[in-house]
């Protein structure tokens, strides 16, 4: 039951986007720039920049990086709005992947990147369990039914597994 004030403007809608731009350029950061802020974006993740260490970092106009993980074949980000105040960012990186988590208020949000023949497997990073409520998007190179596909594969079925087990974990 929510106890909220039924009265009152509502409260603003909180926007995150998440895509895999295989490969960043100037004129992708311009589009994600023109996306944020047309769609009044608060958090954005993205998944494969192939942006090696040496490379020059992406930059998206109107939005502040956080947190970044840089590899020559894959690379993993998530920008915010400016004005977003973070508490913790934290990631790991296991056989490949990528997991990002960033901290706020009432929430953590994490960005996974899979490559697509890495058994999917999850590590938490060390903030992934600091707030009640996780939002994780991202690129898991998985097929389920759940999500569209005619069959399941291998990684579908440890993904699922895995949301299913986040979903009925209840902290003491």
């Amino acid at each position: 039951m929510s106890k909220r004030p039924l009265s009152g403007p509502p409260s603003k809608a909180f926007k995150t986007i998440s895509i895999n731009i295989e490969g960043i350029s100037d004129s992708k950061e311009e589009l994600l720039a023109e996306l944020c802020k047309s769609t009044a974006c608060d958090v954005l993740c993205i998944q494969e920049t192939h942006r090696a260490a040496q490379d020059k970092r992406p930059t998206i106009s109107g939005m502040q990086s956080v947190i970044e993980r840089p590899h020559g074949k894959y690379d993993s980000a998530i920008f915010v709005r400016p004005d977003l105040n973070i508490i913790s960012a934290n990631f790991t990186e296991e056989m490949d992947i990528e997991i990002l988590t960033i901290e706020i208020q009432n929430c953590t949000i994490t960005s996974i990147y899979k490559p697509p023949t890495i058994p999917f497997a999850f590590n938490n990073p060390g903030n992934f369990n600091n707030q009640r409520t996780q939002i994780v998007v991202g690129d898991f190179n998985s097929h389920s039914t759940t999500w569209g596909y005619k069959e399941n594969d291998e990684n579908g079925d440890l993904v699922e597994s895995w949301a299913e087990a986040m979903a009925t974990h209840t902290d003491p």
